[in-house]
């Protein structure tokens, strides 16, 4: 595990494959567009009254999502960018 919240779970795992390289296992949904989350909210009243955590103001779902996690994706990206990019070099040398 890579990272861990209590709350949630694990978010990054990394494991050997057969190809004597790694695995990288992302939960969730981080490439999401800034809205989907309460779009697929919204869609999904029908069949859940729960809310997600932290993600809509004083948890109104009416209320524009609170949207702070813009730095935390890109940061994801950026690192997994350089990483890939990194171990591609590292085989072509």
């Amino acid at each position: 595990m890579l990272a861990v919240n209590e709350q949630v779970g694990w978010l990054l795992a990394q494991g050997d494959n057969n190809a004597a390289g790694s695995d990288l296992f992302i939960q969730g949904h981080p490439e999401y567009h800034r809205r989907d989350l309460a779009e697929e909210y919204r869609r999904d009243l029908k069949h859940s009254k729960d809310i997600p955590a932290n993600y809509f103001p004083d948890d109104n779902p009416h209320a524009s999502p609170a949207l702070s996690w813009a730095s935390d994706a890109r940061a994801l990206y950026s690192n997994w960018i350089d990483a890939v990019y990194r171990s591609f070099s590292l085989q072509n040398k």
